[in-house]
């Protein structure tokens, strides 16, 4: 018998697209977050549903879900994705250890990093982990950013980044003015201010909206890093400039309950030494999941 080596393939581009707007909820956000127009991410799936000859997306009002066949589709995709990094990986690597540099910021939700370690340890075969948790601030210092394979950290709109184009938006989210629910301020008295060290991005935004409102406040309370800053929240000595990952169930955002000014969304930005890096996506497809998921903030 002839053996027939024509077969049909699935685009693995396609695919990625997907799955990240399956995950999200939204053409709008996974337009967002893959940094292409709407219509092109439209076009794409039509091209996968005409493959396929079935419909895999209900589109509305709220959203897209996946019909029926569309969830059987995304269960697929997840694997054959998977099955893709971990194919570049071992092909790439050998029967080698790939020692992975990661530089995470302090502000990056707390409770998630361990399931994005999680996560990569079961994705991503022979790696091991050399992970260092440190300021955004430190991170952007000269030549700072080349010590690690990937670096993780915040950015504010208008702030410089480094000249490198090794750069990716991974996710986004509110900042609050983080105090325990217990905590008793006098109307009168002088804002109680928990912050981090001068040289902290948020630190620096925080005083500035502040004084450039005439808020009168003190600064009751330095703290050498945001779990410190947490622990001094939740002893009630003040409040403090948290993003909302990192505020927990004993925390209110009191912005609107004192009348403080509106702070603004922190971007996560995803820093790569090398393209060839195969551990690229799997990390971007965690932190992307993670930051995009409204449940993440449930803390």
């Amino acid at each position: 018998m002839k053996t027939d080596y024509t077969m049909e393939k699935l685009d693995l581009e396609i695919l990625h697209t997907f799955v990240v707007i399956v995950e999200m909820g939204s053409y709008t956000k996974a337009s967002n977050i893959l940094f292409k127009s709407q219509s092109a991410i439209s076009e794409q799936i039509q091209k996968l549903e005409v493959f396929c000859d079935a419909q895999l997306l209900h589109r509305g009002r709220y959203g897209a879900k996946p019909t029926a066949i569309g969830e059987k589709m995304y269960k697929h995709a997840k694997k054959i994705l998977s099955l893709n990094d971990n194919i570049i990986a071992d092909i790439r690597n050998h029967d080698s250890v790939y020692e992975l540099t990661l530089s995470i910021t302090d502000y990056f939700m707390p409770a998630t990093i361990a399931s994005v370690l999680r996560g990569l340890r079961d994705q991503c075969q022979n790696i091991q982990f050399n992970v260092s948790i440190q300021s955004s601030s430190k991170m952007l210092l000269e030549h700072t950013l080349e010590q690690y394979d990937i670096a993780l950290f915040i950015h504010l709109n208008g702030q410089r980044l480094p000249d490198n184009d090794n750069f990716m938006v991974v996710g986004h989210e509110p900042l609050c003015w983080a105090g325990s629910k217990d905590l008793s301020i006098t109307g009168s008295a002088p804002l109680p201010i928990i912050t981090l060290p001068k040289g902290c991005l948020l630190q620096k935004l925080a005083i500035d909206k502040l004084e450039n409102n005439k808020i009168s406040y003190n600064l009751s309370h330095y703290a050498s890093s945001v779990i410190g800053m947490q622990s001094a929240i939740e002893a009630q000595l003040g409040i403090g400039c948290l993003n909302r990952s990192s505020m927990s169930k004993k925390f209110i955002d009191y912005t609107d309950i004192l009348k403080l000014p509106a702070l603004p969304d922190i971007d996560y930005i995803m820093y790569y030494k090398s393209e060839k890096n195969p551990f690229i996506n799997t990390i971007k497809g965690l932190v992307e999941r993670v930051t995009n998921n409204d449940n993440a903030f449930d803390r």
